[in-house]
């Protein structure tokens, strides 16, 4: 009976556990990202300063050729009239893609710029770009800017994803057991008490044969001795009481019935019933008492509370 709920919270608490897992890793990893972006914007600015200071003292290029043949490192200087001075790029495999997007270059004011763009094979590739300006005596001296291919970064980045993939999944399996775990701990309790009450409900039927059988025979023995000289009005109240006996006892196999499964594996004779007719039933019924007895009453409109017990003894009358 507690599968299909254990079922449903197993798959509740995994979701939330998953997405709680899920979300924290995404989280780290975006910081670690951007920790690592920003540490290589402040390191390529630190880095065109010293190209700067090298480039003013020795002469040496900013950056290395061989890096600029393999696309891995470029620059170019300008002057104040925006001359090139310095062009560490032509030679570059990336010279024109980067060429092409130069209204996306950083302003040459310490700033940098995350550049991206497609290759005619539809790779994608990025460059961190920084730019800074030289004054000398209230003279700009020259802009130099530094790009840096982070396709290193990319790859890393790219294998990383299935490591994260693979973290995920992990961390979807995991989500599930302890759902799991969490599901059959809180449906414990609710199949111990389902348990009790079967036991309960078995037990007290039981308990109950054991009066109504006294009572059957009674009564079939008062209605089978010849020598006792009953009323017709006796006679008929223990005909009554007989059928009565007889009700409870269907009644009390239809609870050891419902004892035994839960209602969706237990098949049950299911009729419509209409309340409002029960107690006219049962007045024409007592009706014959009323004479000898001197009862009396009066008919009440049936209202829900008047039918709540009718509508406990209908529900279980249906199983019979």
């Amino acid at each position: 009976m507690f599968d299909k709920l254990k079922k449903r919270l197993t798959l509740i608490y995994t979701g939330i556990f998953s997405l709680i897992m899920v979300f924290v890793v995404a989280v780290t990893v975006a910081i670690g990202c951007i920790s690592v972006l920003r540490t290589e914007k402040d390191m390529l600015i630190a880095d065109i300063y010293d190209e700067w200071r090298e480039w003013i003292g020795s002469g040496e290029l900013p950056v290395d050729p061989a890096l600029v043949k393999k696309g891995e490192m470029m620059s170019l200087m300008y002057d104040a009239d925006g001359n090139i001075i310095i062009d560490q790029m032509t030679e570059s495999p990336y010279a024109a893609a980067l060429t092409a997007i130069r209204a996306s270059w950083p302003e040459p004011e310490n700033e940098t710029e995350l550049l991206y763009f497609r290759d005619k094979n539809g790779t994608l590739h990025f460059f961190l770009a920084g730019g800074c300006t030289f004054w000398e005596n209230g003279q700009i001296q020259a802009r130099l800017y530094t790009f840096l291919n982070l396709e290193d970064y990319y790859d890393m980045a790219v294998d990383g994803m299935y490591f994260l993939f693979l973290l995920c999944a992990v961390c979807i399996m995991l989500a599930a057991g302890g759902g799991y775990y969490m599901a059959a701990k809180n449906i414990k309790p609710l199949e111990i008490l389902f348990a009790r009450e079967h036991e309960f409900a078995a037990d007290a039927s039981h308990e109950l044969r054991t009066p109504l059988t006294v009572l059957s025979l009674g009564v079939e023995s008062l209605q089978n001795d010849d020598e006792s000289k009953l009323s017709g009005f006796a006679q008929e109240v223990l005909r009554d009481m007989q059928h009565e006996t007889k009700y409870m006892s269907r009644l009390i196999e239809a609870l050891l019935t419902l004892a035994r499964g839960d209602e969706e594996n237990t098949p049950l004779a299911r009729a419509k019933v209409v309340l409002r007719r029960l107690p006219l039933r049962y007045a024409i019924k007592c009706a014959r008492w009323q004479p000898k007895k001197g009862w009396s009453w009066n008919m009440l409109p049936v209202t829900r509370r008047r039918c709540s017990y009718l509508a406990i003894r209908i529900k279980w009358s249906s199983c019979l």
